[in-house]
């Protein structure tokens, strides 16, 4: 099953999943589109704890500024 088939069988929207594992919503897009993080993260590990338990499992640590993952092009770009 996909993720995104996981997700709505779990009836949780990508802004729900995002807020429950503790990432970005366009992370979670991402995630759904294909998107294969080249490590195993802390992220996907809560993502499979959630979806297990069908959105039902307990919340994610509220994520600190260090600890939200977000999609690449989500980074703030330096000033030049």
């Amino acid at each position: 099953m996909s993720l995104r088939e996981e997700r709505k069988a779990a009836n949780l929207t990508q802004q729900q999943l995002a807020q429950l594992v503790g990432c970005s919503l366009s992370y979670i897009a991402m995630l759904e589109r294909g998107y294969v993080p080249k490590h195993e993260s802390a992220v996907m590990s809560r993502l499979r704890r959630v979806l297990l338990t069908n959105g039902e499992g307990p919340p994610a640590k509220e994520p600190s500024a260090k600890t939200v993952v977000q999609a690449p092009h989500d980074k703030p770009k330096p000033p030049t």
